[in-house]
């Protein structure tokens, strides 16, 4: 039994472990999962994207097993589990937040990067977003682009939209694919070459 006090990843982690003992979960097949986070939210974790470790269990899928199987069979009659899983699951939490945080960093460097080109080169403050976008390898859409900005006040028109992705065209940070509604726009080396950097 857990104290009270136990920290909340404490908790979440040996309920995971807990549940997936329970057959048909013995596989970790997944219905672990909205308990394991749900444990924990009330520790102070705001978001599920914080206590989520699947990205981690997907790299590691055959250590998880092997962590489950042993787990399981030192389970036995006793009612114990063997640290070894809730040692596991720890540092399947504290991996995860190193990547998260590495990639929040990068995100970080990468839009002040942005901030700087683009008052480099005089580009609306606007245009951003679609950088960033196409820096991240995402495909950069007419309509997407107006999506992301129609809530705000900011909010444009797909002339203003168009004009936008041909000035970063001719400034060598897009290049365009397809015509009229299947047009995209994705990053040119430059571009791609400040994510990398």
């Amino acid at each position: 039994m857990l104290r009270v006090d136990c920290p909340a990843l404490v908790r979440a982690g040996m309920a995971h472990l807990n549940l997936v003992m329970v057959h048909p979960f013995r596989d970790g097949n997944g219905g672990w999962r909205g308990v394991s986070k749900r444990l924990c939210w009330p520790g102070g974790i705001l978001s599920p994207v914080f206590c989520s470790i699947e990205e981690y269990l997907g790299r590691n899928t055959q250590a998880y097993y092997d962590v489950l199987h042993v787990s399981g069979a030192a389970h036995g009659s006793r009612g114990r589990r063997q640290p070894r899983g809730s040692r596991f699951i720890l540092t399947a939490h504290l991996r995860q937040a190193r990547t998260l945080n590495r990639r929040i960093k990068e995100s970080e460097r990468l839009w002040d990067d942005l901030e700087n080109l683009v008052g480099k080169l005089g580009l609306p403050e606007r245009t951003l977003g679609p950088l960033y976008d196409a820096a991240m390898r995402f495909r950069v859409r007419n309509g997407t682009y107006r999506a992301v900005l129609a809530d705000t006040e900011d909010a444009i028109t797909e002339q203003v939209a168009s004009r936008d992705l041909r000035q970063l065209t001719s400034a060598n940070l897009l290049i365009a694919h397809g015509a009229a509604r299947g047009r995209y726009y994705v990053a040119t080396k430059e571009l791609a070459d400040l994510r990398r950097r």
